[in-house]
């Protein structure tokens, strides 16, 4: 007996469409709902991770992360750890050196000058910008608080008869002091940043082999009127 063919029942043209429109139709609906269960997928993971807390929190303040990477939420306001170290530290360690690390030699010293004053030697400053401690002051102010400015000047500088007068200061500068290496977040309070400031030392001249070493020195900066301001600062020098 020989095998009988067996062919599919030819369809009508009709038919034929009805049955493509309808497998149309079922395909796009699985498309459509794929999407929608990609959004809902979506969102919910965003919001499943919005809620979990990878730093630490304190007086509505977080940080999250730590060194350069830290990131500090003030209230509403977003900040870096890092923006405000940047924007901070460079500016206080040029003016605030140069009475700390520098000594006098920031000052024009005038010729001639030292008088004894309360048994103390100063010199007197010849510059048209600095007349008088109160425009030291003016020109710390906007880095530093004022009780830091009031230790900084202390005694060894002095009014007297419409002039400025300084004290001799003799400092030892490091002079391996290469730069700052890094630096890490030791406290955060909402008014109060404490940092611990990584210097490297070295030859400077060096290029190959070099042996540096470092030493880690104490950064404080308090918020004033809305204003960051250096409260604590040990110079790397």
């Amino acid at each position: 007996m020989k095998d009988r063919e067996v062919k599919k029942p030819v369809k009508n043209k009709k038919e034929a469409k009805r049955e493509l429109n309808e497998r149309q139709k079922a395909g796009l609906t699985i498309i459509f709902v794929a999407v929608i269960f990609l959004i809902i997928a979506f969102f919910g993971a965003h919001i499943w991770i919005s809620t979990i807390n990878f730093g630490i929190s304190n007086n509505n303040t977080s940080i999250s992360g730590g060194g350069f990477n830290a990131e500090i939420t003030d209230n509403d306001k977003n900040m870096s750890a890092e923006e405000i170290f940047e924007n901070i530290y460079y500016n206080a360690l040029d003016k605030l050196s140069q009475t700390i690390a520098h000594g006098n030699t920031w000052l024009e010293i005038c010729p001639n000058s030292q008088v004894e004053i309360d048994g103390e030697i100063y010199m007197k400053i010849c510059s048209d910008k600095y007349n008088s401690i109160a425009d030291i002051e003016d020109e710390l102010e906007s880095v530093a608080t004022k009780s830091y400015i009031e230790n900084l000047i202390g005694k060894d500088y002095i009014d007297k008869d419409g002039a400025l007068y300084i004290r001799p200061i003799s400092i030892d500068k490091d002079e391996r002091y290469i730069e700052m290496s890094s630096y890490l977040v030791k406290t955060k309070k909402s008014d109060e940043i404490i940092y611990s400031v990584k210097s490297k030392y070295g030859d400077l001249g060096c290029s190959d082999s070099c042996d540096y070493s470092y030493k880690e020195h104490k950064f404080s900066i308090v918020k004033e009127n809305g204003v960051w301001l250096v409260s604590e600062f040990e110079m790397p020098y």
